[in-house]
């Protein structure tokens, strides 16, 4: 088994593969799905091996952060995605990285990276107007959710508590 952060690094290897262009439209695809498998392969390997930590799990997100913004940023420049799709993924990872431990709890939120590797990658795979257009469109429907979600759980200083 690979050790963890060699599978994330991975990710960080794919960006530069995919912003340089080099290998052609036609492998953006095989390495956008390696890069999103080294995503789900990661964690899994981590607690097999004992080796989860705070860097491993922060270095995790910010690689699928650059990957996100990366493939969405590309669409963007072709005319497939509205800047405002990379907008929201920005704001979103901002929020998360910065007000992590002061909002609640967020079921919806674990999943709002398989949506848009899952978006992202059907975008991909159909460079269509209209794919683009309903994937971004259900993936912005997800994450605004998800941070609506996140957002009304959060414990308020100065909010009565509940009667017991």
């Amino acid at each position: 088994m690979l050790p963890p952060s060699l599978l994330t690094g991975a990710r960080f290897v794919a960006v530069p593969l995919l912003l340089t262009g080099g290998a052609g439209a036609a492998w953006r695809l095989p390495i956008f799905v390696v890069a999103c498998a080294t995503d789900l392969l990661d964690g899994v390997a981590a607690r097999r091996l004992g080796s989860e930590t705070h860097l491993g799990s922060t270095l995790d997100a910010f690689a699928d952060f650059l990957l996100v913004a990366t493939v969405s940023s590309i669409l963007t420049f072709e005319g497939l995605l509205s800047p405002l799709f990379v907008v929201l993924i920005v704001l979103v990872f901002a929020q998360f990285v910065v007000a992590r431990p002061r909002i609640g709890s967020d079921p919806l939120g674990k999943h709002i990276g398989t949506i848009l590797f899952v978006a992202l990658g059907v975008m991909l795979a159909v460079p269509v107007g209209w794919v683009a257009l309903w994937s971004s469109l259900l993936a912005s429907g997800y994450i605004l959710a998800s941070l609506a979600a996140r957002w009304l759980h959060t414990p308020r200083i100065g909010r009565p508590s509940s009667p017991s």
